[in-house]
C-alpha cells in the first residue's frame, strides 16, 4: 500500500562529496527522496520521520535552505 504524499518540492541529498537533484515527497510517515535520472546516485531513500533528528538552515549554491 503505498503513502499519501502531501507535498513534493525540489530537493538535494549530499551523499559523499555529491549533491543528489532530486524531489522530495513528504508522506504521513517520513519522507521520500526520489533523485533525478541524470544523477551518478539515483536510488531512492525514504527517511522516517522518527529517524529526524534536526532540521536546521544550509547554504546551497549561495541560497539559504532547510535540512
Amino acid at each position: 500500500m503505498r503513502e499519501t504524499v502531501t507535498k513534493i518540492i525540489a530537493a538535494n541529498l549530499f551523499r559523499d562529496i555529491e549533491a543528489v537533484g532530486g524531489h522530495l515527497d513528504i508522506c504521513e510517515s517520513g519522507l521520500l527522496f526520489r533523485p533525478h535520472g541524470v544523477n551518478f546516485q539515483t536510488q531512492e531513500e525514504f527517511i522516517s520521520y522518527e529517524h529526524v533528528l534536526q532540521v536546521q538552515p544550509c547554504m546551497t549554491w549561495g541560497a539559504s535552505q532547510m535540512i
